[in-house]
């Protein structure tokens, strides 16, 4: 997959970049996909030209922050109107899991996966502390290395929940088990334990998915005294990472836990953790993303001042999400990590709900089902 590689290096070439050079490059990506989605979703040019605005006009980070948000509701509404037809031969639909409200359906992009791996594969050396610049981590392998994910199995598609709670898929160049969280008995936790202690030794695999998932095993896990093997790292997302539940992760793996920010609408990181910062802030992948941080009427806010996120995505020509608020709340800080990154960096995620609740007997359910 040389397409595959090039990408990567040049995402670990951006590392190298000053803050300056990122934020220039940040800017023309929001006037490709601003132009793109002008010419080609009927939805986009009237909202546009309702503001009086074309492509052309974006000029300057005043001009773009004069641009609307759009909203979940708009999506729902609009979605149709949204899609660029001639793009749909690369589209595949995501369910969102309604941890921030209501399931939403997205019209994604088949090419984003692509950018999640390499994404993926980047974020890796964050966490391992790979030096900036260098392509491969020394201590750790990086890619091509088994995953445990901690997700549900229906995201993509039109797959029956039901019918796969343990899935065991080779994509390329790794071995990848799926725990589906959605079903998290006694009877399907022990058969996710023994699955590790059979597929893995320490050091082998990394793990990453949904933080209540994650931490509803990790908590039977301690409670049934279960020794398993240690990962390389834990990356989370899809609800708040506290210091109680990071705790408790860290305890039953053995490892440490890195926070991640991402979505099914974003497909990969938007935001990650590094080794430096020790889950105090996150860094922005804005070579990838763009992050506003509005208030309720969409101005953007100072640094500094938490509001809500409205997301740009670079890369979905299939169903362009531009300035998109997704119900999750941070704050803008700016180049503040002593890691040397041109990344800018964020708060953690506040305001995303839990994804996981308890019934009267005690046994652990996913939210979105209720």
């Amino acid at each position: 997959y040389p397409e595959i590689w090039k990408r990567y290096c040049e995402l670990i070439e951006h590392e190298k970049w000053t803050p300056e050079q990122l934020a220039e490059y940040n800017f023309q990506q929001r006037k490709k996909i601003v132009e793109w989605a002008f010419n080609n979703s009927p939805f986009y040019k009237k909202l546009y030209q309702d503001c009086g605005f074309e492509p052309n006009d974006l000029k300057t980070e005043e001009d773009w922050n004069n641009l609307p948000c759009i909203t979940k509701d708009m999506v729902r509404a609009h979605s149709d109107e949204m899609v660029v037809q001639s793009e749909m031969p690369f589209c595949e639909m995501r369910n969102t899991g309604g941890s921030t409200g209501k399931p939403l359906t997205i019209h994604s992009d088949k090419r984003l996966r692509e950018s999640a791996m390499i994404s993926q594969w980047r974020c890796r050396g964050w966490w391992t502390g790979r030096p900036l610049g260098d392509v491969i981590d020394a201590k750790h392998a990086i890619i091509g290395v088994d995953q445990v994910d901690f997700t549900r199995t229906d995201g993509i598609g039109n797959q029956d929940p039901a019918k796969v709670t343990l899935r065991k898929q080779l994509i390329w160049p790794r071995k990848t088990f799926t725990f589906d969280v959605t079903i998290m008995d006694d009877k399907e936790m022990k058969e996710y334990a023994q699955t590790l202690i059979n597929a893995f030794e320490d050091d082998s695999y990394y793990v990453c998915g949904y933080i209540g998932g994650i931490d509803a095993f990790c908590k039977w896990v301690i409670k049934n005294d279960i020794k398993l093997p240690r990962p390389i790292n834990i990356s989370t997302c899809a609800s708040v990472l506290t210091a109680s539940i990071k705790q408790n992760i860290e305890t039953a793996f053995g490892s440490l836990v890195f926070d991640d920010y991402c979505s099914n609408e974003t497909v990969a990181r938007v935001a990650t953790d590094c080794l430096k910062s020790n889950g105090r802030y996150l860094h922005l992948c804005s070579d990838l993303y763009h992050i506003d941080v509005v208030d309720d009427n969409g101005k953007k806010l100072p640094t500094n001042i938490e509001g809500n996120i409205a997301v740009t995505v670079f890369k979905n020509q299939v169903q362009p999400l531009i300035k998109y608020m997704q119900g999750d709340r941070t704050t803008y800080l700016g180049n503040i990590c002593d890691c040397g990154s041109p990344f800018p960096c964020i708060t953690k995620i506040a305001g995303r709900e839990q994804q996981m609740v308890i019934d009267k007997n005690g046994n652990d359910d996913a939210l979105w089902r209720f």
